[in-house]
């Protein structure tokens, strides 16, 4: 165990330091002296503040970590031991001890009884570990899973899916992540969180310029730009250092922009004052990586424009910040500019140099990154054994539990079924006498039903037959009716008059069809429309086919079945159709195409007819009010309380849309 006195010395020391070297807010400063003020639980209270506020996984992180995992280990309970572990494996994810940090939320999540606001705190920090990793997978995983109602007030419980749109960018699934933070923009807007609006907008600009989209980045970095000066005060409403690296950082961001369109020379002072205010205040890690990639950058827009002298300059300046960080990418970057620097200079010897360093250092970073990503893969294969270990306990749990919930049903069964056997026996006793007598009276009464059941069964079956009589003796008359037209036609001269018969002729067999294949069926109330029209309209084509004139007929749509009131007069209008279509849509024609067309909607039936002949122009006498083919149709239309619609684009089409049937449409 550690020596408090020790710790409680240490923090004192550093507490000195950070207000000499004002490395922290004068608010972080002074909660750390009123935490060395207090003693027991109100001074742990003090420090967890401070890590929720202030913890970066710095120095000062460290010592405070310490000393509450000693007094929370020591002398709290256990609900202040989860509270400490949970902090603990958030320290070791920002300071990248991944392994570490797994290992304390896989124990937590396996072994602590903890609360739902707990649970999330620790999948949340597995959500970041994973990212750290590059696990991109799992953490996306863990974040679906994540319950916001659990979260602390944080901004991000309003937007959680800012982290989707960054994880799919790291994936390089980059228009994926911008539609996923143009949801989040929107949010925040709406939500009046001013510096996220302005980050997230900043981060759009990365996006797209990623993309090599320049102008929709220009656009974006000139908005995050506008939106700190708009809502931000230094000194205010940010801290005034942090305000001026926000600032710098927007116009390097612009001058990237500038550089890749050619315009160095407006780019080098933005450059210069993205570095001026990155190097104004103590170098925090992040502070120092801007200034070296921005004085990078600023070099190669030197080298642009022939400035060869100030190139070396800023490589120089930024070699310097480099010295004692393990800023990889950034020395690469460096070894990369001074080769071009001096490629461009015509130095070959001090080029190859230089290409030789870059070389080296590219495959030592290689190998390196090579070694990280198997040490990463050997943690999530470790991680990946602990959460299968841990849904098995879960799940062996659950069985235990659900064991014990049938064991108790089961003994509460038993008792029950006691207790109900001896009511059983007692009613039973008292029952048996009086069965025998009801056994008689159901005996007589079940011969009594059977006998009636009988002799409606025999009624039934008459009037079956009966009606499929009467439906076979209306459609005889119906077709006695139909010869007598056929015989009176031949007896006219007069072509018009004829004509007039054959369509009553063919009307009246539209009917007779109905009846026909009403009392051919087993089914006496519908018709199967989709064989009712395909026998109607080859019958229609055959009775009003026309020298060689060749007729296509396509009939779609099964398993829908309407009654007689709705089957006459749809095969009225189809008969109506086809006739008008063999008289007028195909003159001069050889071969013509039809397609009727039925399908089912919920509670509709839609109707539709078309042909490929001369289109609407050939059915003028159809839109005539005096038209009895066109007034039959509107008025059949009428019937089925439809809705009627013409097409004229191309050919002829119709389509009607009426209330189906309750029994009988193929949904």
């Amino acid at each position: 165990m550690k020596n408090p006195l020790k710790i409680v010395f240490t923090l004192v020391l550093v507490v000195s330091q950070i207000a000499a070297h004002s490395q922290l807010s004068d608010d972080a400063v002074d909660l750390l002296r009123e935490a060395n003020g207090e003693s027991g639980r109100e001074k742990i209270a003090l420090l967890n503040e401070f890590l929720d506020l202030h913890g970066r996984g710095d120095s000062v992180h460290t010592v405070i970590i310490a000393e509450v995992e000693n007094w929370s280990m020591s002398k709290g309970d256990s609900n202040e031991r989860i509270e400490f572990l949970l902090r603990k494996a958030d320290y070791l994810n920002k300071i990248g001890s991944n392994r570490q940090s797994l290992e304390i939320t896989h124990h937590l999540l396996q072994n602590a009884p903890l609360t739902p606001k707990q649970e999330f705190r620790a999948l949340f920090t597995q959500r970041a570990t994973y990212l750290a990793l590059g696990l991109f997978d799992r953490a996306i995983a863990i974040h679906t899973a994540l319950n916001w109602n659990n979260s602390h007030e944080t901004w991000e419980s309003t937007v959680p899916d800012n982290f989707l749109a960054f994880t799919y960018y790291k994936l390089g699934e980059t228009k994926l992540a911008i539609q996923t933070l143009k949801k989040c923009l929107q949010t925040v807007d709406m939500q009046d969180y001013a510096y996220w609006e302005m980050s997230f907008t900043n981060s759009m600009g990365v996006m797209f310029e990623s993309l090599g989209e320049l102008d929709s980045a220009w656009h974006y970095y000139h908005r995050a730009k506008q939106l700190l000066l708009e809502n931000f005060e230094p000194g205010k409403d940010l801290e005034a250092g942090y305000y001026q690296f926000t600032l710098g950082l927007f116009n390097g961001n612009i001058a990237q922009i500038l550089a890749a369109r050619g315009e160095h020379l407006q780019a080098i002072p933005l450059y210069k004052q993205d570095i001026e205010s990155s190097l104004q205040h103590p170098l925090t890690i992040e502070y120092r990586r801007n200034a070296i990639t921005s004085m990078i950058k600023l070099a190669n827009s030197y080298c642009a424009t022939n400035q060869f002298s100030n190139a070396k300059k800023s490589l120089a300046q930024a070699n310097s910040l480099l010295h004692g960080f393990a800023l990889s990418e950034e020395r690469q970057k460096y070894l990369k500019s001074m080769l071009s620097l001096y490629d461009m200079e015509s130095k070959s010897d001090s080029a190859l140099s230089y290409a030789k360093r870059y070389i080296e250092f590219k495959d030592s970073l290689d190998r390196v990154n090579n070694i990280q990503r198997s040490q990463n893969l050997q943690i999530a294969y470790e991680s990946g054994l602990k959460e299968r270990e841990l849904q098995a306990q879960k799940s062996e749990l659950e069985n235990l539990k659900e064991k014990d919930e049938q064991e108790r049903l089961i003994q509460y069964m038993v008792y029950f079924m006691a207790v109900l056997l001896i009511a059983v026996i007692i009613i039973m006793y008292r029952a048996y006498r009086k069965r025998l007598l009801q056994q008689r009276e159901l005996f007589q009464k079940s011969k009594q039903i059977e006998d009636q059941s009988e002799t409606i069964n025999r009624s039934l079956h008459e009037k079956d037959i009966l009606l499929r009589e009467v439906h076979h003796r209306v459609k005889n008359n119906l077709q006695i009716i139909s010869s007598l037209f056929f015989l009176q036609s031949k007896k006219l001269k007069d072509e018009s008059a004829r004509s007039i018969l054959r369509e009553g002729q063919s009307r009246v067999h539209v009917m007779s069809l109905i009846h026909q294949k009403l009392y051919q069926s087993n089914n006496l109330k519908t018709v199967d429309l989709h064989s009712y029209l395909t026998e109607l309209s080859r019958q229609i084509i055959q009775t009003n086919q026309k020298n060689d004139l060749q007729i296509d007929l396509t009939i779609e749509g099964k398993g829908i079945e309407q009654s007689v009131d709705k089957a006459v007069p749809i095969g009225m209008i189809v008969n109506e159709l086809i006739t008008n279509s063999i008289n007028h849509a195909f003159v001069g024609r050889k071969m013509g195409q039809i397609r009727i067309s039925l399908l089912g909607r919920g509670h509709l039936v839609r109707l539709e007819y078309e042909d490929d002949g001369r289109g609407i122009d050939s059915f003028a006498n159809l839109e005539k009010e005096d038209s009895l083919g066109m007034k039959l149709i509107r008025l059949l239309s009428s019937q089925l309380d439809g809705a009627l619609e013409f097409d004229t684009t191309s050919g002829f089409k119709i389509s009607i849309e009426f209330e189906a049937d309750k029994v009988g449409v193929d949904h």
